[in-house]
Formats: C-alpha cells, structure tokens, sequence
C-alpha cells in the first residue's frame, strides 16, 4: 500500500522488483483495476508505447529504461491526484501471451489536511493557495470561510461570478479570485491590507448542489516582522545577515534576498538547489554567499563580502513556494558606520592644503593607497611609487604624497592652488588585493575670503542643538547630499554651462527645512522682549513695545540690518545704488510693519 497526500510530492512509486529471469521480449503492462478499469501504462517490444496509455495518463508515467535487464517494474505517476486514488496492477506476460509475474499495489492519494501560510503585517498582500488538477463544474460554489472565527464568510464565488453581498463586512474590498478560477483550477484567495487579526484558519470548499467536491484549509500567520539590527565597521572583509528558521524546508522553495529599501534591487536568490545568478543586481555580484545546504538545515543567512557604506539599508529574505505562497520572512537592517570623517577647510588662494591621514607604520609593501573623490581618481601611490596615469584632470600636477607613506604611516596627501570646485568629500583607501584594511574620509571646504562655510554654520548647529541625532552619521549624510551638487539654469531650449555647490537649500527638498533652519539658527532675538519670525523671502522682527520705551526694538532693527540684510555685502555683485535703495527700503518696510505696539 501506498499513501500520499495530494501535492506533498511531485510524483509517486509505484514499486516492484522482482529477481526472476525476464524473457526481454516480454510485455510488462500497468492497469488500474479499481475502482474502474483504465490502461495506465505498456512497455512492448523494448519501448514505451504511449499510444496505448489512457488519456489521464499520458505525459504523467514513467518507466526505467531496461525495466526487463534490471528486473526493476516500478512505475512513477506524476502530479498523483485524489482522482488517481486505486487499486492498480502490473501484469508480465510472453510473447504468446503466457502469464510470467503480477503485482498488486493500493495507492491513496489523500486530500491535503492543511497548509500553512506566514506573512509579515507590512507586506501589501498574502496568497492563500489552492490549485487542482481536476475538472470542475462551471457551476460549482467556491466559498472560503474563517473557520475559527464564527465561520466567517471571507469570499464566496458561483457561476463564475463574484458574490460580494456574501462577505463578512471586515473582508469587503480586500479579498480577490481568479475570474477563471473552475476553468483553470486555481481557487487560491488574494487578502490585502494585512493586519493581525487577520490571522486565523480559513477553509476553502468547493460543493455543487450541496455535494463537497473538494476541501482545503490554509492556516494564515500575519505576525508583526521582528527587526534585526547588524552593524559593522567599514574594512571588515564580511558581514553576516542572519535568518535561521525550521530545518527540511522543501526542495522546491525560492528563496530571495532583497534590497527593500531600494526599487526592485535583488541581492541573490537561491532556486533549484542553486544559485540565480543571473538574477542578482550588478553591485552584489561576486559578494554574497550563502550555506550549501540551506534547505536541509534552515540556515538561509546571507554572507556579504567586502561591505561598503553604501550596503547600508534594508535586506529582507523571503521564502517562496513554487505557487509564489510566502512561508517564511525576515527583515535585516545592515548598518555600515564607524568612517573617519575628518573636516578640513581652507580659504580660496592659499597655496596648498593638507587632507591628514595618519595611520599605523610599517604598513605591508604590496598594498594600494587610493585617494578618490566620488569617481574621480585624485591620487594613488603603488609598488612604491605614485601611479598617476589615472588621476582625474583636475588633479594632475596639484597632488603631493610623503616619500615613504608605508614605511611612516603618513598617507596624507596635499592639494596644491584648491579651487572652490575642489570642495567635497575625499575618501582615502588601503588595500591588499581585494582586502581594505584602513579608510577614511576627509570633507574639504574650499570657500572664499568672506562669510562663513557651510561647514562652520553646521559645526556650529551641532553643537547649539545637543537635541540632535549623535554620531557621525547624520553629518556625513548631510554633507555627502549637499557636496558636489551640479546644478543648471534652462530658459527654453537654453541650457547654462554647469556649477557645483556644497551649500544651500534645494528647492523641493525634504531636507530644505532643516537646512534653511541650520543656515539660519544664529539669527536669534538679543532681547527678550523680541522675535524674530524667519521667512524664506521675508524675514520679520516682531517687538514688545512696553510704556513707549522703543529703546530694545530699534536696537534689533539696527542688528537686522546689518546682518540680516548686508547691503554691504551686495555692492560687491556690482549692483547700481539704485537697486540697493529699493532692496534696502522694501526689506526695511517688511520689518517695521512687524512692530507690534501695546
């Protein structure tokens, strides 16, 4: 006897083995004799004979190719049904038809019991599945309940049609079928915007005129995703993105590794006992490894070699079924912190300027030190000498390293005559082969001779503000987005040559705010009987005028207008004293009106 539940495997044996001497023109034939007689399978005169095969049959068995020399008569069934549910026999016989060997073996396919289907809350969507093979009537019900939840009605379709009057209130505009659901055989549910609650078992039933045809029950996990937290350090030669979870997982899952937090970026996925490479997003290529018998064991982690600051963000694996049904999921939050940023400024015309990097001495002599700006090769020094062939344009001819670098652990380089375009983040690499073993990054501000730098304005933030996120990273990531941004001006079909900044608020922004509020912090009242209402264009002084004394008001008029609106600073534009009398009057106007008099 054997027994299988119906989609447990993708086929069955059906086994006999015999140690008789076979005449290797002997028929072997396979029928199925109970419930009803059906040709199952022939093998004549050497070969298969498909041609004799029952409809049902055909393109679903299989036979050993000598079955007669290696005295092995088991049949394979593929895709074995409920329907292929019997009493089959395997009949030998010779050439006169004499009877040699017979066999007799009782399959029961049983329906699947149930199924179990987990999802995290924050997926937009679950697949409850349910697919057949069997030949359904056009006017059968299909309708899937919540069986443990006073039998809801989730979803209920006849007819080929959808009867949402049916349906509980709480599943209305959130459940989907197939409109060719019996034609096909797919009666599997979509449930959309997922909550907890919605976790539960759920039977689906297929019945006509009151008789049950078929019945499946998906138990349904919608579980809050647990964040996982790794953090490294830039230079680790690997990082592990951990996910264990029950051992003997099914041959026939798809696992996939992804970047969440970036549009359709797959990090590796893993199908057929192998590796899809050719599925993996270009910058993970070459870097990522994972257990050989993942499925056997449960080990789905993910290995990530030779991490960089950009593999910062959120990986989620996710284990599919063949019919695209989630078993499994996890979410992994890589964090890449710990850089060296360094700031260094200097003023427009000085003649050189120092981006320090001062390391361990005696460093190896076969390793390269690179330093890049962006993609741009500013430097670098290897098998003992600079290497300058691939050094940016703008660099050739300003760039300086120490003699012995290596030897004396001093990887500084000078820039020689900075220019306001040399401004920007500067990242100095050493490495052996494919290992980096030091970085550091140096943010160079080259402003001119008057007002103060970005990166003095924002220092100065910092450290007013104590309210703000700690740690390097939010700096960094604020200067890295607004250094070297490129920006042009277009009027029709005119285009302006391109200039670089490393300040500013860009318009529709969402970092604008902030910004505007760092650019703007050290504009504050002196007086506590003032404010100061700042606005994009127009910026206001609002004074509490007690018993006539003005005295405090004018005060901070005065400071408003010499620093808020330095007209000084606008002569050096070269605007007419007519323009500076406008802009002067109307700013002024804008603040006085803001007094209010009590």
């Amino acid at each position: 006897m054997v027994e299988i539940s119906e989609g447990e495997k993708k086929s069955v044996l059906l086994p006999f083995k015999t140690t008789e001497h076979l005449p290797q023109d002997a028929t072997v034939e396979w029928r199925l004799t109970e419930p009803k007689h059906m040709q199952v399978h022939v093998y004549d005169s050497g070969k298969n004979q498909p041609d004799k095969q029952d409809e049902v049959y055909q393109g679903r068995t299989e036979m050993n190719e000598e079955p007669l020399r290696d005295k092995d008569l088991s049949l394979k069934l593929k895709e074995p049904r409920i329907t292929d549910t019997g009493v089959y026999t395997c009949t030998v016989s010779s050439k006169d038809g004499s009877l040699l060997l017979q066999k007799v073996v009782s399959l029961t396919v049983r329906e699947s019991q149930m199924e179990t289907v987990e999802v995290t809350e924050w997926n937009k969507s679950v697949l409850l599945p349910f697919k057949t093979k069997d030949e359904l009537p056009q006017d059968a019900t299909v309708e899937w309940r919540r069986s443990d939840s006073k039998h809801r009605k989730v979803h209920m379709f006849q007819s080929s049609q959808h009867l949402l009057g049916e349906q509980d209130e709480i599943y209305r505009g959130r459940t989907e079928m197939n409109k060719e659901a019996l034609r096909i055989g797919d009666l599997s549910l979509t449930l959309k915007e997922l909550g907890i609650t919605d976790s539960g078992v759920y039977t689906c039933i297929v019945s006509t005129h009151g008789k049950v045809l078929k019945q499946k029950v998906v138990v349904l996990s919608v579980r809050v995703y647990e964040l996982q937290t790794v953090e490294v350090t830039p230079g680790v030669k690997r990082v592990l993105l951990p996910f264990k979870t029950t051992a003997e997982l099914l041959e026939d899952v798809r696992v996939e590794w992804r970047r969440s937090d970036l549009e359709d970026v797959k990090v590796l996925v893993y199908e057929n006992s192998q590796n899809k490479h050719e599925e993996q997003h270009q910058g993970y290529k070459g870097r990522t490894e994972m257990k050989e018998e993942l499925l056997r064991t449960g080990d789905l982690s993910l290995t990530l070699n030779y991490p960089r600051l950009t593999d910062s963000g959120v990986y989620t694996c996710t284990v599919y079924k063949n019919d695209g049904a989630i078993l499994k999921q996890k979410v992994v939050i890589l964090t890449i912190r710990g850089y060296k940023v360094e700031m260094v400024e200097v003023t427009k015309g000085k003649k050189s300027v120092l981006l320090p990097f001062k390391t361990t001495l005696d460093l190896p002599d076969d390793v390269t030190v690179e330093w890049r700006r962006a993609e741009v090769t500013v430097h670098t020094y290897q098998h003992g000498q600079n290497q300058l062939e691939e050094q940016g344009q703008d660099y050739r001819g300003r760039t300086e390293m120490n003699e012995e670098p290596l030897r004396t652990g001093d990887l500084s380089l000078t820039l020689k005559d900075p220019q306001n375009t040399h401004s920007g983040f500067y990242m100095c690499t050493v490495s052996q082969g494919e290992d980096i073993l030091r970085q550091k990054i140096v943010m160079l501000t080259v402003r001119g001779k008057h007002g103060a730098s970005f990166t003095e304005r924002f220092q100065g933030f910092r450290n007013k503000k104590k309210s703000m996120t700690d740690g390097p990273s939010s700096t960094v990531w604020i200067l890295h987005f607004l250094s070297d941004r490129r920006q042009v001006v277009r009027l029709g079909s005119i285009t302006s040559s391109p200039i670089t900044l490393n300040t500013g608020a860009p318009q529709g922004c969402v970092l604008s705010p902030l910004l505007y509020s760092l650019y703007t912090y050290d504009c504050m009242a002196t007086s506590n009987s003032n404010i100061i209402v700042k606005y994009v264009d127009n910026t206001t002084v609002v004074g509490l005028i007690t018993k006539g004394d003005e005295t405090a008001y004018r005060e901070e008029v005065t400071v408003a207008e010499t620093t808020i609106l330095p007209s000084t600073r606008l002569k050096r534009f070269g605007m007419s004293p007519h323009i500076l009398r406008t802009f002067y009057r109307c700013a002024t106007e804008s603040i006085l009106t803001g007094c209010i008099t009590t």
